[in-house]
C-alpha cells in the first residue's frame, strides 16, 4: 500500500501493462497502446457501429467517454487480428469467431493501413515515462 499510494498513477500503468500481457523484462515494455494514426478517418466510425452497435444504442445519444473507448478497443482488435484469428482457429467454438471486423476483408484491410503503436504526432506522441520493472529503483522500492 505504501507503494501504491506514494506512486498510484504510475503503478496503474505499470499494473495495467502487466494485465495487458506485456513482458516486464522486455525492453518494449513501454510501448504505446494500438492507436488510430487518423483518428477522424470514416471508416473507423463505421467499424465501431459494425462491432459495437448494441453498445452505442444503450447510450441513447449521450455524450459519453463510451464511443472513445470502443475506438480504443477496435483499434487493439484490429492490431492484434493476426493473433486472435490464429486463437479461434484453434478452438473454433470461441466467441471471437463471431467478431464482425473479421468477416469484412475490405474494412479491416483499411484499418490495418491506420493502426500503429509508433508515436503519432498530435495524438499519442509517447509512451507514458514507464521504465521497465528494476530500471526505476525508486518505484519498486519498498
Amino acid at each position: 500500500m505504501r507503494v501504491y499510494f506514494k506512486f498510484a498513477e504510475k503503478g496503474d500503468h505499470v499494473i495495467g501493462r502487466i494485465l495487458g500481457g506485456l513482458d516486464p523484462d522486455s525492453a518494449d515494455f513501454d510501448v504505446l497502446p494500438p492507436h488510430w494514426t487518423v483518428p477522424d478517418d470514416e471508416h473507423i466510425k463505421e467499424a465501431i457501429e459494425l462491432c459495437f452497435r448494441n453498445i452505442l444504442s444503450m447510450l441513447e445519444d449521450e455524450d459519453t467517454f463510451m464511443p472513445a473507448i470502443l475506438s480504443r478497443c477496435l483499434a487493439s482488435l484490429v492490431y492484434h487480428e493476426q493473433r486472435l484469428r490464429a486463437i479461434i482457429q484453434k478452438n473454433p467454438k470461441h466467441p471471437w469467431r463471431c467478431l464482425p471486423i473479421f468477416t469484412n476483408n475490405e474494412l479491416l484491410g483499411h484499418l490495418k493501413s491506420i493502426v500503429t503503436t509508433e508515436p503519432t504526432k498530435e495524438v499519442l506522441d509517447k509512451p507514458t515515462g514507464l521504465a521497465r520493472p528494476g530500471q526505476d529503483k525508486q518505484f519498486f522500492h519498498r
